[in-house]
């Protein structure tokens, strides 16, 4: 039988007067534009990724590998 451990303490329950709280509150807006600046950025990634599987299935469907 394993020993009792004690509990830790349960910080998920923030209140509302929690300065956590009120600090992602003020930060709102900031980090709305974060996200969609990351957003965008990772899509910007995305479209040479994209673009390179379009050339090579077009490339090596007509077997005209000189293109390249």
């Amino acid at each position: 039988m394993r020993p009792l451990m004690p509990s830790a303490p349960n910080h998920a329950h923030m209140g509302v007067g929690s300065p956590i709280y009120s600090i992602m509150r003020e930060m709102k807006g900031a980090l709305a534009l974060l996200f969609a600046v990351n957003f965008i950025v990772n899509l910007l990634q995305l479209t040479g990724w994209v673009y390179m599987m379009q050339v090579y299935d077009r490339v090596l469907a007509s077997q005209s590998e000189a293109t390249l």
